[in-house]
C-alpha cells in the first residue's frame, strides 16, 4: 500500500535530517530512519507549498513524504518521533488508493471504521496556504487564510485525501 505522510518539522530537525541524509558512514537505526526523507519528491519545492507557522515557540515546516506503507516505514517514523520529540510530528498519514488516513477503512456499508495510526494533527490548518484571488488581468485582489485543511501537492494516481 502506498502512503503519503505529512511530517511537521522544526528548523532544528530540518537541518539535522538534511545533514544526515548525505551521511553514508553510519548504517544504524538512526540513519535508516532518516533515509525516508530521500523519498520526498523535490523537498525544496514541496516545503514552499505550505505556510510555516510558529507553534510552541518554534517555526514549523510541513513536508509531504511518499512511502510504501510497511512495518519498516512505521518503525522509522516512530523512531524519529521518539528521537526528536517536540521537533518532529506527524501531520497525517493517508492511503494513496482511497485517501483515508492509514488505519481507517470502509466497511460493507461504505462507513469509515478503524483508528488512524497517526491521527491528523490538530494544528494542521495553520500550514494550509493562503487562498489568493486574482482578477482577469492576473492582479492579486484578495488573500484569505484557509478555513479548512485541503489537498496540497497530489501526485498523479493519488486519491484525494479524506480529512476529518
Amino acid at each position: 500500500m502506498n502512503v503519503n505522510i505529512w511530517l511537521i518539522l522544526t528548523q532544528t530537525a530540518v537541518n539535522t535530517l538534511r545533514d544526515l541524509m548525505d551521511d553514508e558512514s553510519y548504517d544504524g537505526q538512526h540513519i535508516k530512519a532518516v533515509r525516508i526523507f530521500r523519498e520526498m519528491a523535490d523537498y525544496v519545492t514541496v516545503e514552499k507549498l505550505f505556510k510555516r507557522p510558529t507553534i510552541g515557540g518554534k517555526k514549523r515546516f510541513l513536508f509531504s513524504v511518499n512511502l510504501q506503507g510497511s512495518s519498516k516505514a512505521k518503525d522509522a517514523i516512530d523512531y524519529l518521533l521518539a528521537t526528536y520529540p517536540g521537533d518532529i510530528a506527524v501531520g497525517g498519514a493517508y492511503r494513496w488508493d482511497n485517501g483515508l488516513q492509514v488505519g481507517l477503512s470502509y466497511d460493507e456499508n461504505g462507513d469509515v471504521t478503524g483508528t488512524p495510526i497517526y491521527p491528523q494533527h490538530p494544528k494542521l490548518i495553520k500550514f494550509m496556504p493562503t487562498i489568493k484571488e486574482y482578477n482577469v488581468s492576473g492582479v492579486l485582489i484578495s488573500e484569505t487564510d484557509a478555513t479548512q485543511v485541503t489537498d496540497v501537492n497530489l501526485i498523479q494516481g493519488q486519491h484525494e485525501r479524506v480529512f476529518g
